[in-house]
């Protein structure tokens, strides 16, 4: 590590002690040099601190009272750093011994880039696709491009929608400019859709790397918490992004899906969060709608310049059932008819 780093690693962490050997040795086997690390660490109570200081002491810590989440614990590293560029990591990540080195070489071929993200490869499955750019549906739901397919598949760079927050990359400067993570809505989940989103909106392009690899030891966890982050998430994203015509224009088929979701709640048992979702978004709509006028008075593209970027059908695997396939096609015809009027 030099006085002057390129990269700040950022790296939030709450009680994942059992994922920081190999994430952060990982770390100190780059070819690349002239970076720093920062850990982000949101009151572990299983030892991390200790581990990190008696382990990794060449690592920057910062030690925070409570759980901040994500969002706010990358934009505690991110403000404080003076490096040019910022790598947001997860812990439970291991990066490639050329990972930072490829993603400098990357940004010498590219400097219209707003974030750009590694090649995530599954940790147990290492010729298995964990995401290679991540999608975002018309109705603001995300997921991992790529996910489950061959490695091999994608070795190009090449545009994304939006870059996954397990390894993403972004330029310091762009991240003050557009404003950082939401984290006063986003406390964790789809953090890194909302950004992509809004770099979208501010003419930035986000791209997939190939070259820089970061091996994920990914779970696609169900849990009632999750699905109420997301929900929540989804609602901020479109509330604050869209314009008001494009709102109007989604509002049909937008009630359709809320029905759908509903009665999936009701049937796996998260309805609760689904209802705490709503209230959420009601019980904070001035303070979104604030944000919406702030976002829409600066956004250098109108929705029409970016309608490309998003799919018109729900397509991840992980969430493939009977009742998508019979959908997905009304989605599809919907979104086309629509965004020759948007």
């Amino acid at each position: 590590m030099t006085d002057s780093p390129d990269i700040t690693v950022i790296i939030p962490n709450y009680n994942g002690k059992h994922y920081l050997d190999d994430c952060l040795t990982s770390l100190t086997k780059q070819s690349y040099k002239n970076f720093e690390v920062t850990i982000i660490d949101n009151a572990s109570s299983d030892g991390s601190l200790e581990y990190i200081k008696t382990n990794f002491p060449q690592f920057n810590v910062i030690e925070n009272s409570h759980n901040l989440g994500f969002s706010k614990a990358v934009n505690q590293g991110a403000r404080l750093s003076k490096a040019t560029f910022l790598a947001i990591l997860n812990n439970d990540t291991v990066v490639d011994s050329r990972c930072l080195e490829e993603f400098i070489n990357f940004t010498k071929m590219f400097d219209d880039f707003g974030s750009c993200q590694s090649k995530v490869l599954l940790y147990d499955h290492k010729d298995v696709i964990n995401t290679i750019g991540n999608e975002i549906f018309y109705l603001g739901l995300g997921w991992s491009g790529g996910y489950g397919q061959h490695e091999q598949s994608y070795n190009d760079i090449k545009e994304v929608t939006y870059c996954s927050g397990a390894s993403l990359f972004v330029k310091r400067d762009v991240l003050q400019q557009v404003g950082y993570f939401d984290d006063e809505e986003v406390f964790m989940y789809h953090d890194d859709l909302d950004l992509g989103w809004r770099l979208l909106l501010y003419g930035y392009k986000n791209y997939f790397a190939p070259k820089s690899i970061v091996y994920h030891k990914y779970q696609y966890n169900r849990n009632n918490k999750k699905y109420y982050f997301l929900e929540v998430s989804r609602f901020v994203s479109i509330i604050k992004y869209y314009e008001f015509q494009t709102i109007l224009l989604i509002f049909p088929v937008l009630f359709t899906l809320e029905i759908g979701i509903i009665l999936f709640s009701i049937y796996k048992g998260w309805f609760k969060s689904k209802i705490k979702s709503y209230a959420y978004i009601f019980s904070n709509f001035g303070r979104l709608l604030e944000k919406r006028k702030r976002i829409q008075k600066s956004r250098l593209l109108p929705d029409k310049s970016i309608l490309s970027y998003f799919t018109d059908e729900i397509k991840f695997k992980e969430l493939d059932n009977i009742c998508l396939r019979f959908v997905n096609p009304l989605f599809h015809i919907y979104w086309q008819v629509i965004k020759k009027v948007i």
